[in-house]
């Protein structure tokens, strides 16, 4: 049981990066928000590292929130760190889920007022293999994400309630990555959708 004020999960396979705390617990202690979170690498089963995921600032709320109900932006959630006080208001930890935890509590962040932040610092080891659910269970993933459009749609602006428009405005918002100089990893992971350059390591 956790018992500090600041929380976190990771899966037994994944490890997070040297100075990984040190750096969240300066944000949380200079800084006033609910969860700070920034990128990863991904690495095989003998830590070798595959890639990186990137991620961005969050955007408005009400485009948040869409994006994290039906798909287009998201905090990777081994490299996000929250306050118990957020945790607590928004409910915790759905346990009838198995894949979508995260989605469904960030989605409940964002209902519940939540300020992220940014750090554009990678925080994590997330580690991918065969026998990993990332791998194994993407069913069980769809149907999930079903269940969170069900619970939380009505909540979005009603534009939004589009998983397809929300994910082409997903990769319009990823553009941000070319101000950040980050434009080979934006055209990287643009030819892998587009299976010009497929990447291997993750099967979404």
């Amino acid at each position: 049981k956790a018992t500090g004020d600041i929380f976190a999960w990771i899966n037994s396979d994944d490890f997070y990066v040297p100075g990984a705390f040190r750096k969240i617990a300066e944000i949380f202690t200079r800084e006033k928000c609910d969860c700070v979170y920034g990128d990863e690498y991904v690495v095989d089963e003998e830590a070798k590292v595959l890639g990186e995921r990137l991620s961005l600032p969050e955007p408005p709320k009400k485009i948040a929130l869409a994006f994290m109900v039906y798909g287009g932006f998201s905090p990777y959630q081994p490299a996000a760190f929250w306050t118990r006080e957020i945790y607590e208001k928004s409910g915790g930890i759905d346990p009838d889920l198995i894949f979508a935890m995260d989605p469904d509590l960030f989605a409940r962040f964002v209902i519940n007022g939540s300020v992220f932040r940014y750090l554009p610092e990678h925080l994590v080891n997330f580690r991918v293999h065969e026998s990993s659910k990332t791998h194994n269970i993407q069913h069980k993933r769809r149907e999930e994400r079903n269940k969170i459009r069900q619970k939380y749609g009505d909540k979005v602006f009603p534009l939004l309630r589009n998983e397809f428009l929300m994910r082409k405005l997903g990769w319009i918002y990823k553009m941000r990555h070319i101000a950040r100089g980050n434009g080979a990893y934006f055209l990287d992971e643009l030819l892998g959708r587009l299976n010009v350059k497929r990447k291997k390591y993750l099967p979404y």
